[in-house]
């Protein structure tokens, strides 16, 4: 993948970003183009998913997955190219533009650089703002220790406590997420910002039926995956679960590209690894199954997933997942799934139980308290605070919620899609288009914005998901799923199967209501770290409460009481996330001070952006003028 730090002088200087540029771990320095005073800095990892096309006039990057007019990758950035050259703009044509990147054009005619985002804002970018002047990266950790890398109160609060960070925080003071859809222009000496595409609502048509939207759901998925209808299915695979927003977006992958291989990881006895080989094997396609064979954690594991997780989820757990990734991105180019389910189906029944399309609000303290993380809430681990973070969610919900005019259902959805979707969703985005090329086409906005608008009736008891399958893939209908229920609509002659949903509701009942007693959904969770290992490797010697980077927002007294039994939850997964974050600051103090000692071009001379896509990823090293020496 192919990343970037672009900057004006007003934030800091070139000299010292491509130098920074030149110590990351996981990306080798490019090269720098420069427009006046802006520069723009490139950067690639090893993995071929690297998009970059120019001309005399414009230079395309995109970091990330770009899908255009049914091409991808470099093929859809020549079809950019060519848009742009006929006079076409990005705003006109960004609307036909699919998957998470996020995309850089420098115009060297009219002296323009613009940055374009995703509609969803899956692919994170950040930005920092100083002195009327802007700086992005596509990493974290680069433009952290460019900016000063101090700690954001909010946002190291959010990230101990839930695991994920809200809105356009980050861990870091001076710096915050690009919006998704938002396009950043600077010409003239100035920057302008505008945002073109987000989530809306309407009211639903009465006259649609579950037929109607069925096929157009079909149609949709489908034609987003024309792209891949020449494409060796053997380089093509599809995350099957034991759930059903697996095998909807499978079936209808299946209508482009007949053979792909579906991939599942888990234990040899984990249900979705049993039930993916049901369906793997009914539809005689290839099962690539990925054995979490538990590894010893190595140092130099860790120091990479620091830099790969980028101050967005546990690096700890990332050191032992990255052969994973990686196994898979030597095997396959692309990878699909069912990312955004729920808003395909009745999750609302979770918390409004059913009673949808109403004109009021969701009950957003039970959403918060139910849809936050598995383990006990510890407020008081962060000192200077009178308030609680899960009270904090429910008034963020709220908020968030009365941006739009709905219904209880509809509110629903758009927070679902419009703040947590990027916040949970996007860092695993992130991380895959590090190794390959990904598309949901249930987390596609078009697609969301035509299932935020059907009547609720129509996706209760998950009818619209299971009448695709159906009516795609008949023989995996009554296949059944990780929660005991077939793939077929209980409606009609079928309606007696409503009977066994009933295990799903008790089930779930159970779990909220442990969760409203205890505090805790009784989930396990961080079971793939051993603490212990951790511990004698060193690690939480890190921990000593007056080297933290954040310590005066952390209370030392609490900070001890989870070290005496960090075996016991919550105070392994404090334990855990406090480690995670120091070690992203300790990388950004690494990154300062490492680009002190890196020889770096002493002149502003263009680069040769060619040599963005032929340069040697593992080679390369800053010369004069900015190009590549072998």
């Amino acid at each position: 993948m192919i990343g970037f730090l672009l900057h004006d002088n007003r934030i800091f200087p070139a000299a010292n970003a491509m130098a920074a540029c030149c110590v990351l771990r996981t990306f080798s320095y490019l090269n720098t183009e420069s427009i006046g005073d802006i520069h723009v800095h490139f950067f690639r990892n090893t993995w071929p998913n690297n998009y970059c096309r120019s001309d005399q006039r414009f230079l395309i990057a995109v970091s990330g997955t770009i899908i255009f007019r049914h091409f991808h990758g470099n093929a859809a950035v020549e079809k950019i190219l060519h848009c742009l050259l006929s006079g076409q703009t990005l705003e006109q044509l960004f609307p036909e533009f699919r998957g998470p990147y996020t995309l850089v054009l420098i115009d060297r005619v009219t002296k323009q650089v613009c940055v374009l985002n995703s509609r969803e804002g899956l692919k994170h970018c950040y930005v920092s703002t100083r002195n009327s002047g802007k700086a992005f990266s596509t990493n974290l950790l680069l433009l952290a220790a460019l900016t000063g890398g101090e700690p954001s109160p909010e946002g190291v609060r959010e990230f101990i406590h839930l695991g994920a960070i809200f809105e356009r925080k980050t861990l870091f003071a001076h710096v915050n997420q690009v919006l998704p859809a938002s396009f950043h222009r600077h010409a003239n000496n100035r920057w302008s910002e505008s945002r073109l595409w987000r989530l809306t609502v309407a009211p639903p048509d009465p006259h649609m039926s579950c037929q109607n939207a069925r096929d157009v759901l079909i149609r949709s998925f489908s034609n987003n995956f024309t792209f891949l209808s020449n494409v060796d299915g053997q380089k093509v695979a599809a995350d099957l679960t034991g759930g059903t927003d697996s095998r909807t977006v499978l079936s209808c992958l299946m209508e482009k590209c007949s053979n792909p291989v579906t991939t599942t990881s888990g234990d040899n006895d984990f249900i979705d690894v049993q039930v993916a080989r049901k369906i793997a094997s009914k539809l005689r396609l290839e099962h690539y199954w990925y054995d979490p064979v538990p590894r010893g954690l190595v140092q130099s594991q860790l120091d990479r997933a620091v830099e790969l997780a980028d101050g967005n989820m546990c690096p700890i757990r990332l050191a032992r997942q990255s052969a994973y990734y990686e196994e898979k991105a030597s095997r396959f180019n692309f990878i699909t799934g069912g990312g955004g389910g729920p808003l395909f189906k009745d999750h609302f029944w979770l918390f409004e139980f059913n009673r949808v399309g109403l004109n009021r609000e969701p009950q957003w303290d039970r959403i918060a308290r139910f849809s936050g993380v598995p383990q006990v809430i510890e407020d008081d681990y962060f000192i200077g605070y009178d308030d609680e973070i899960l009270r904090n969610m429910t008034e963020l919900f709220r908020r968030w919620s009365s941006q739009i005019s709905g219904t209880n259902n509809q509110k629903l959805d758009f927070v679902f899609f419009d703040l947590k979707v990027p916040t949970f969703s996007g860092p695993a985005f992130s991380l895959t288009t590090q190794f390959l090329d990904v598309y949901h086409p249930m987390l596609d906005g078009e697609n969301v914005q035509f299932a935020v608008d059907l009547p609720p009736e129509i996706r209760k008891r998950n009818i619209l998901q299971f009448s695709i399958i159906q009516s795609l893939r008949p023989e995996i209908a009554w296949t059944l799923t990780d929660t005991g229920l077939p793939s077929v609509p209980p409606v009609g002659l079928h309606s007696w199967l409503r009977i066994l949903r009933g295990r799903r509701y008790l089930g779930t009942a159970w779990r909220k209501f442990r969760t409203l007693l205890l505090g805790s959904s009784g989930h396990a969770v961080n079971v793939s770290i051993d603490i212990n290992e951790i511990k004698r490797m060193g690690y939480l010697d890190l921990l000593n409460h007056s080297s933290l980077a954040f310590s005066q927002f952390i209370s030392s007294s609490k900070l001890d009481a989870f070290k005496a039994s960090p075996e016991n939850e919550p105070s392994r997964s404090y334990l855990l996330k406090t480690l995670a974050t120091q070690l992203f600051f300790l990388r950004v103090n690494e990154i300062k001070e490492g680009s002190k000692l890196i020889p770096i071009p002493q002149d502003d001379e263009e680069g040769d952006a060619d040599s963005v896509l032929s340069g040697s990823p593992t080679s390369a090293k800053p010369s004069g003028d900015g190009k590549l020496m072998e």
